[in-house]
């Protein structure tokens, strides 16, 4: 018989070890800075979030901040900024310390709902090593789906507490209720928790319906409200954008397509598309059809789950969860953002409950062989995903890193070629900047923005062999998206620009004038 020691040991392997591959693969990020996505305007530029103090804590609860009422993630950075200033590694730290929190939780979750240490373990490390998990760690503004992550598992092991007497259950329920309006007030995208706890409830641990159903009450309400006022935001701050197609059948298929987007990716996670991937109009049928059929099946095993036994039910659930979560992320709303890897958090919880369930199975087996090979797929699985995670991650390093890394994985990402172009120019490189602008223009001609890119990229490299007065670069990137629909004003541009001896930004102006007198005009709008 094993010691006290050894018990404790043994029983302190499994979290280690998930703690240990949570490092592992976020650790190449750890040396990387801001980045130019959101990091500077929440953080680097962000006078509220310099220090922990009330009246920056009032800031953060008193209103609408950044689109979004997501306070608690604000309050997060005055932490960081009290504790670190302006060094970033503080900052990645912290989002490294809530994602293997997350992963412990995790594991705790999956014990309490039944699993024996080794099939617990396979699905924490499953969730913890795959590599659409590092855009959630590695981005220090992604850090409110961590934060919604945490608060949402402390409110399921909460919730999912078993025994207690009557007054206690209620202290219980309180208590998960306050833990999981925290996480929506990280972010909104917890609304589908409470669903997923009543999907848990009903397969897993085996509760009945009428329980499960008021158990589920406490947490209704603040979902509901948040699920109301989210897509008024979104509307307020114009984050809401046209689909490819306004039809209801293309409404339709930009569901489908976001499904089977995020399925390919769960899978197969090899290829992610760092930030947002769009959908081409010309390919959007096809995937569509392929994601709406797969709910259609998903649907029916889920159903079929309840008359097949209580084998099935974890499976089922698993599946269950993962489609629940994946909800709002399907364009049900279409919103500026399309699809981004970092949505299948929640999502990936079904994931780990199915992992787990296959490992319980695999333990089973009776043959050693059958085993021992069963285990050596999943090592390699294991092993496959961290080393693809951890390539990951040092694309996150750097704003140069992350979007020439987005554009070689989506080079018809029309975002990811106007950050790429912007990083570029910034970074002292105009002709590089001046190309990815182009491929954005190609993308969409009717861009502004891409066309004032090129532009700005051609003055850079003629500024080179000219002299420029500070500031005076803006000063003609303005007269020239002032002058882009009126060619009187284009063509003294030109002459102006050939007089100074610019005459790449001179060819462009010039281009841009052969545009207009074809009829050719710029157009505008939320892709912009």
């Amino acid at each position: 018989m094993l010691s006290q020691k050894g018990k404790i040991g043994t029983a302190l392997a499994a979290p280690v070890v998930v703690a240990l591959a949570a490092i592992a693969v976020v650790a190449p990020s750890l040396d990387g800075g801001f980045l130019n996505w959101d990091d500077d305007r929440f953080v680097v530029e962000n006078d509220h979030v310099e220090r922990l103090s009330a009246e920056n804590v009032a800031w953060a609860f008193s209103g609408v901040r950044f689109e979004l009422y997501q306070p608690l993630y604000l309050v997060s950075f005055m932490v960081d900024g009290s504790l670190w200033g302006g060094r970033p590694l503080g900052y990645r730290l912290h989002n490294l310390a809530l994602f293997a929190a997350c992963a412990l939780l995790l594991y705790a979750l999956l014990r309490r709902f039944g699993f024996a240490r080794l099939p617990a373990a396979m699905g924490a490390l499953l969730f913890t090593v795959a590599p659409y998990r590092i855009e959630s760690v590695a981005w220090i503004s992604s850090r409110k789906d961590l934060l919604m992550l945490l608060f949402a598992l402390v409110a399921w092991h909460l919730h999912s507490v078993e025994g207690a007497s009557r007054r206690k259950a209620i202290a219980w329920r309180a208590l998960a209720a306050l833990a999981f309006c925290a996480a929506l007030l990280a972010k909104s995208g917890a609304v589908v928790v409470p669903f997923m706890m009543l999907v848990a409830d009903l397969l897993v641990l085996r509760r009945g319906v009428r329980r499960s159903l008021l158990g589920a009450l406490p947490y209704a309400i603040p979902a509901a409200l948040a699920a109301i006022a989210a897509p008024v935001l979104f509307a307020e701050a114009d984050l809401l954008a046209r689909p490819v197609d306004p039809s209801p059948l293309g409404r339709a298929a930009l569901v489908g397509w976001s499904l089977a987007h995020y399925l390919r990716t769960a899978a197969w996670p090899f290829a992610l598309s760092p930030l947002y991937a769009e959908p081409a109009a010309e390919a959007l049928r096809g995937p569509a059809v392929a994601g709406a059929a797969s709910l259609v099946v998903a649907i029916a095993l889920v159903l079929a789950a309840r008359s097949r036994g209580l084998a099935w039910r974890p499976s089922a659930a698993a599946l269950a969860i993962f489609l629940v979560g994946l909800a709002p992320y399907l364009n049900l709303v279409p919103i500026y953002y399309v699809v981004s890897d970092r949505y299948l958090l929640l999502p990936s919880l079904g994931c780990a409950l199915g992992a787990a369930a296959l490992a319980r199975w695999a333990v089973a087996l009776r043959g050693r062989g059958a085993r021992i090979a069963v285990a050596a797929l999943a090592v390699a699985v294991l092993v496959a995903f961290g080393a693809a995670a951890a390539r990951e991650a040092r694309a996150w390093r750097g704003s140069v890193d992350l979007w020439t890394h987005a554009v070689a994985r989506q080079p018809d990402a029309f975002f990811a070629r106007l950050k790429a172009g912007e990083t570029l120019r910034e970074a002292g490189e105009p002709e590089e900047s001046s190309a990815q602008y182009r491929e954005a223009r190609r993308i969409r001609p009717g861009s502004p923005t891409a066309l004032a890119g090129v532009f700005w990229g051609e003055l850079l490299a003629d500024a080179r062999s000219a002299r420029l007065a500070a500031g005076e670069d803006e000063r003609i990137v303005s007269a020239f998206l002032a002058a882009v629909n009126d060619g009187r004003r284009l063509e003294r541009l030109s002459h102006a620009l050939e007089q100074r001896g610019l005459r790449r930004a001179a060819a462009v102006v010039e281009a841009r004038y052969e545009e207009w007198r074809r009829g050719g005009s710029e157009g505008s709008g939320p892709h912009a």
